[in-house]
Formats: C-alpha cells, sequence, structure tokens
C-alpha cells in the first residue's frame, strides 16, 4: 500500500500538539514545587518556566545553540523577548533547570502509572572527536585492561577516556518505551551506569527485572540492583563466577 505522506505529517504534527498541551500544565507543576529566594543582581529575562520549555523545544526541534537563537530572535517580533545563544547554553548548566526536570520526569512516570518496571538498560559513549568510534575504542580498551591491572596504566586509560568520549546509559520500561532512569559521566561508562541507578532510587519506581548486555555481566554490576530483581544478561563465557545475585 501507497503511504499517504501527507496524512502521516498531519498525524505527526497533531501528536506534537498533543504532547505540548499535556506538557504545560506538567511543567507548571515541576516548577511549582521550586521555591526561589531572590538574591541581589539584575532580575534574569527568562522565568524558571520559560527556561524549561525553552530546552524542552530546542531539543524536539533538534537544532543547534544557534541556530535555534535565530529562531527565537524571529519570534521576539511577537514576544518582545530576545534570547542569544549564550543564554540556550546556559540552560543546560542550570541547577533550578535541572531541578524542574527532574521533578517534570517524576511527574511523568506517576502519570503513566509506572510503579514497577521490566526494563531494559544499555550505555553508550560519544566521540568529542571525529577521529575515534566508540565500539572499536571501547573493545580496544576493555582488551588492553585484561592484559595490563597495573595502576599507573589504568590511570593512563582513565585520562584517555575523558580527553576522547562522553558517556550515558539508559534504563527504558518495555512496556511503555519510557526512560525511567538514565545517568551520564565524562569518567567512565560504569560511573554513568552509577548514576542512573541513583536516579532510579529517587523515583520508587521498582526494577521487577532488567536486561543487560555482557558488559554488565561481572558479579560488582549485580550488588547494584535489589535481590527482588530479576536481573538477565548475556555472559561473556559459559561460566559464571561471583555473586550468587
Amino acid at each position: 500500500k501507497k503511504r499517504d505522506w501527507r496524512t502521516n505529517e498531519q498525524a505527526e504534527a497533531e501528536r506534537i500538539r498533543e504532547a505540548i498541551k499535556e506538557l504545560n500544565p506538567l511543567i507548571h507543576e515541576a516548577v511549582s514545587a521550586i521555591r526561589i529566594v531572590s538574591g541581589p543582581g539584575r532580575p534574569q529575562a527568562l522565568d524558571l518556566e520559560q527556561k524549561v520549555k525553552l530546552l524542552l523545544i530546542k531539543q524536539l526541534l533538534g537544532k543547534s545553540n544557534r541556530e535555534f537563537a535565530y529562531l527565537l530572535d524571529v519570534f521576539s517580533l511577537f514576544s518582545g523577548i530576545e534570547v542569544s545563544y549564550k543564554t540556550i547554553e546556559r540552560l543546560y548548566s542550570d541547577e533550578l533547570v535541572m531541578m524542574a526536570l527532574h521533578n517534570l520526569h517524576v511527574l511523568l512516570l506517576k502519570k503513566k502509572g509506572i510503579k514497577q518496571s521490566d526494563a531494559s538498560g544499555d550505555g553508550t559513549g560519544y566521540s568529542l572527536t571525529i577521529k575515534k568510534n566508540y565500539e572499536s575504542y571501547a573493545k580496544e580498551l576493555k582488551e588492553k585492561a585484561k592484559e595490563n591491572r597495573e595502576e599507573s596504566g589504568e590511570k593512563e586509560q582513565k585520562g584517555e577516556k575523558k580527553a576522547s568520549f562522553a558517556y550515558s546509559f539508559r534504563l527504558m520500561d518495555l512496556s511503555t518505551k519510557m526512560y525511567v532512569a538514565w545517568g551520564s559521566s565524562m569518567k567512565s561508562e560504569k560511573d554513568a551506569f552509577e548514576k542512573a541507578i541513583q536516579l532510579l532510587k529517587a523515583t520508587d519506581v521498582e526494577l521487577k527485572s532488567v536486561r543487560l548486555d555482557k558488559y554488565y555481566s561481572e558479579s560488582a554490576y549485580m550488588d547494584y540492583f535489589d535481590k527482588e530483581t530479576k536481573i538477565y544478561v548475556i555472559p561473556k563465557n559459559s561460566t559464571l563466577n561471583g555473586s550468587q545475585k
């Protein structure tokens, strides 16, 4: 059957419209839970609710900071608010914005009724240069780690990783396809994994089961989960030693 592009585009536009309509009251609720005490200095052009909306819209459009700032320049004719690309960049390090997004995440999980989760998790690295591919680099790094466990060697590898990659780990609920937790790190994939587990515990979502790849089959990772959680891993070999979990 021939695809009707016009119908698909209309359905996608309607989906985004409905999502934004539902997000507005949730963003307001997430921000309202934060009490802000004003200090000295020049008042900011944007309030917290506007900042959160700006960051979410930018992610939705998939534009760079500069491109998004140029778009806002056009819409400033209607809104009267002028925003530079530096303002967009600062959103990523604004602690109040991070707090509001955390609140929004918890509210969305509650709205979807996710109290228990059968989840799947995976980590990856994002190259900060165009010269290295994460998959081949991670394989090479793990082979080196097997050959040489000396402290000086490990320090050197950590320094190289920090300069080359940013890391993330995500846990996704299989029934709703929503992320229940995630973590990011400039240090290691394991550090990103630990931050994701910390976030999961802060959301009051019980992990019924989790599926992980072979890089998480080491016994040290098993101890991060409650004993009631069923853990499915792809084994590195036919013999699994270590934790009874």
